[in-house]
């Protein structure tokens, strides 16, 4: 990794300790020394892109960097320094396999100098059923071929380990194998399950775990869209057929929406009471106001008799998930722009007196 060229590429190049062996001249010298070659007053295209040259001929001096293999644009075509920075960082990324015989990794471990983790979660198992996490997806294709011939996942530095140490014990399994368990939703095929495999219910807070966090990057080489709103504006202006999807809060609907025509003609309309999944399998409904009137009088009942509280945020977090997926492929379907109403603070936070009220998160 070259991580952050306009800091690195100066701290190397000029330093103390290298700076004879890149040998820069006394005119790449006083470039560095007025900052001619930033953007600003004393800005000169000129000492720029000679800067820019000194730069492409050091990096093919350097021990390392110089197997990145860079491709760079001719040097008359930048406009500015940024510019060359961003080729330098969108490239400056390898990720490389090199083979090391097991048997020098089961000595090491036996020895001591090594102590050798897998990195494992529910999805490798071999019991696993539906799709994999958001979290075996992204570390799966951090190490994808494809991904590694142009990036677009970027593994970080600063990972994290951390121990947990088991918090639940149980002499038996919570649902042992053969026996028929109720499905807790209603509207699927099945009302019950068998399984011909062991079941512990929040197993993994059975066991001491390694937690190991390490951040990525996504979208490793985009730049990023400046102006945001006003592209969004100038499309909706140009836009012959737009359509608006508007949502409303009340209290009859935790949601309502609404997709009207660039004529004002209401094409859908539908509350969000109710809301789930619907695929070959499933169509299955939820009741989620129903649920959240129930959750609010439970907590309320269990407040006054001084018990532990459920938590209710993981309700409404379950419920705006769905939200968002129905509210996104409306806005695929009808090529739509999202409404909300410009509520003030004050109004948000007199209705939080009901719990169930999930508009502030939706926003």
């Amino acid at each position: 990794l070259l991580p952050d060229p306009s800091k690195m590429l100066p701290k190397v190049f000029f330093s103390k300790s290298r700076i004879d062996e890149f040998a820069p001249n006394e005119h790449i010298m006083m470039i560095r020394e007025n900052e001619t070659f930033k953007k600003g007053d004393n800005f000169s295209i000129e000492d720029c892109r000679d800067f820019i040259d000194f730069y492409k001929a050091s990096i093919q001096k350097h021990e390392d960097w110089s197997k990145f293999n860079f491709q760079f644009s001719d040097t008359k075509d930048y406009a500015d320094i940024s510019e060359f920075y961003s080729e330098v960082r969108k490239q400056g990324y390898k990720v490389t396999f090199r083979n090391i015989p097991a048997s020098y990794i089961d000595k090491c471990v036996e020895e001591g100098k090594l102590y050798l983790f897998q990195i494992y979660n529910k999805d490798f198992s071999p019991n696993s059923k539906g799709t994999p996490n958001l979290h075996t997806l992204y570390l799966k294709a951090l190490f994808d071929p494809n991904n590694l011939k142009d990036v677009c996942f970027q593994l970080n530095g600063q990972a994290e380990l951390f121990f947990r140490k088991a918090s639940l014990h149980y002499s038996k399994p919570t649902h042992p194998k053969n026996q028929p368990i109720k499905n807790k939703r209603e509207g699927y095929e099945k009302a019950e399950s068998v399984f011909d495999y062991d079941l512990i219910k929040d197993k993994r807070f059975t066991e001491d775990h390694f937690e190991f966090h390490v951040p990525i990057t996504l979208n490793f080489k985009a730049d990023g869209v400046n102006k945001f709103n006003e592209m969004t504006n100038v499309c909706i202006k140009n836009e012959e057929d737009v359509h608006v999807i508007g949502i409303d809060r009340g209290e009859r609907n935790l949601l309502y929406v609404s997709v009207i025509d660039s004529k004002g003609n209401i094409v859908y309309q539908r509350s969000l009471n109710a809301i789930g999944e619907k695929s070959e399998k499933f169509n299955v409904e939820t009741d989620y106001q129903k649920l959240l009137e129930n959750r609010e009088k439970e907590d309320k009942a269990t407040r006054q008799s001084w018990q532990t509280i459920s938590k209710i945020k993981d309700l409404k977090a379950g419920y705006l998930s769905y939200v968002i997926k129905v509210l996104a492929d409306l806005m695929v379907k009808y090529n739509a722009v999202l409404v909300l109403e410009d509520l003030n603070f004050g109004f948000k936070t007199g209705r939080q007196k009901f719990e169930r009220s999930v508009y502030q998160q939706f926003e």
